[in-house]
């Protein structure tokens, strides 16, 4: 029996510069995601097409993909959900391809000034996720177009939308690597998924 992806409607006319018609917006589109995600382990979507799905059963501080193939996958939809594994302030980078250093990244998070770093969030939520895209860029530069969504012990809800690219000229994406400042920042029960782009469509 193959399971069903919800239909889910969108309200087009929500004020996203509203912070809770862009958070209810920003929910459904993350159910949508976790419906998609749902399917994939059914007959139409075997499990082998998730090229990374791992759930965090010791708290670690930073966690990296299988080796990827991101020019025959045509890129990857990111759903990673992150449990804090620390109660202070926490920054969450994403690298790429084994190069962890961090003035070879550029982000800008929501409306803020880019920044020369791979920060993609600062938090100190107990539970957050992103979703997004990330992929090979038109000028041979990797680019992630991110959301993250932190939810503070259910209590209450904020959202950012994450530009993140590595400035270097890259032929491929190999791997990628989200590391905590905290140690063991990344809790138990945290999970990372990664479908391929060309698979989806």
């Amino acid at each position: 029996m193959i399971n069903t992806i919800q239909r889910r409607i969108f309200d087009t006319s929500a004020d996203l510069s509203n912070p809770q018609a862009r958070a209810k917006w920003m929910m459904d589109l993350s159910l949508m995601l976790d419906d998609i995600v749902g399917a994939v382990n059914t007959p139409m979507f075997p499990r082998s097409e998730l090229v990374w799905g791992q759930t965090i059963t010791s708290a670690v501080t930073s966690v990296t993909s299988p080796t990827l193939d991101g020019n025959t996958d045509k890129g990857y939809i990111v759903v990673f959900d992150i449990v804090s594994g620390s109660a202070s302030q926490t920054t969450f980078s994403l690298f790429a391809n084994g190069d962890t250093t961090n003035t070879n990244y550029e982000t800008q998070l929501g409306n803020t000034a880019q920044l020369s770093s791979a920060v993609i969030v600062n938090t100190n939520s107990g539970y957050g996720k992103f979703f997004g895209f990330i992929g090979s860029a038109p000028v041979g530069n990797l680019a992630a177009n991110l959301s993250y969504t932190a939810f503070n012990n259910l209590s209450s809800l904020s959202q950012v939308s994450i530009a993140w690219h590595k400035k270097a000229t890259v032929t491929n994406l190999t791997s990628i690597t989200l590391t905590a400042s905290q140690t063991n920042g990344i809790g138990i029960n945290s999970s990372f998924r990664l479908i391929p782009f060309a698979q989806s469509i």
